[in-house]
């Protein structure tokens, strides 16, 4: 992306999540305006959007040459496909222990 060029627009209905490579990206802010913050080398930004398929909430503008690797949705749900029923099994896993320590302090008292 060349300085100056928006690279994400506040609004904008985004299936992409952008890591930065190379360059300064400014964040600015939707309702004035006004800059957010500034991320470089390694930092990211529209996963929030991307997930919850919903408009982002901030102008993404390349400060200098920019440089992104990217991340379609369809390309992260085919990447974390393998593993959302390894993340549910740690969540129900989870759970299960709390409801066993819960209900063993209740047999205590």
């Amino acid at each position: 992306f060349d300085p100056g060029e928006a690279i994400l627009r506040v609004g904008e209905d985004s299936d992409t999540f952008f890591i930065i490579r190379s360059g300064r990206v400014c964040a600015s802010n939707k309702s004035n305006g006004s800059e957010v913050g500034s991320l470089g080398k390694s930092q990211a930004f529209g996963l929030q959007t991307m997930i919850k398929d919903a408009p982002t909430n901030a102008t993404y503008t390349a400060e200098s040459p920019v440089f992104v690797y990217f991340l379609t949705r369809k390309d992260f749900h085919r990447m974390i496909g393998s593993w959302q029923d390894a993340l549910d099994g740690i969540s129900v896993s989870r759970l299960t222990m709390r409801k066993t320590r819960i209900t063993r302090k209740t047999r205590i008292t």
